[in-house]
């Protein structure tokens, strides 16, 4: 399960015990809650966030870099931040077959994933072709329309997706 937490939410007082609290009321295992966040956290906040992060991770949450690519991308996030998965961004899956620009750019982004033992996780997959070129690249994950639209909580439970 992941999580959108906005730097706002991130730097509030007691946010993981809060979070943990909520997780272990519902019974979730730990390791299968990744705290979702954007690059822009870390531009004006990272002295403060960088400790939370760590508690995060400590306390068995994955963390995953939003967007990873179209922000003031910094790549010593990755090698100074306990970030356990990247998701490459929406507008570079719209142009993969299109672009080589953008073609180039998953390929880099998944090397530098695999480089650094980072799940990829490719948003925004819309078409079997998208996802078979992403498999071809070994992208470690997707999501998208291609396997589902979104559902109500109610329905969750009985879910199957479309793969």
């Amino acid at each position: 399960m992941s999580i959108n937490v906005s730097p706002s939410q991130l730097i509030e007082d007691k946010f993981i015990e809060k979070l943990s609290q909520a997780v272990d009321e519902y019974q979730i295992d730990r390791d299968r809650v990744t705290i979702e966040i954007t690059e822009n956290v870390f531009i004006n906040d990272l002295e403060l966030v960088t400790p939370i992060l760590n508690q995060a991770r400590e306390m068995g949450f994955s963390i995953a870099l939003d967007d990873f690519g179209t922000g003031f991308s910094s790549l010593s996030y990755l090698c100074n931040l306990p970030i356990t998965e990247i998701k490459i961004d929406r507008s570079f899956i719209d142009r993969l077959l299109t672009s080589q620009q953008s073609d180039g750019l998953i390929k880099a982004i998944i090397a530098i994933g695999d480089s650094h033992t980072l799940k990829v996780v490719a948003e925004g997959i819309e078409s079997q072709a998208q996802f078979e070129k992403l498999q071809q690249y070994h992208c470690n994950l997707g999501q998208g329309y291609f396997f589902a639209k979104p559902v109500p909580l109610e329905q969750l439970t009985d879910f199957r997706p479309n793969i």
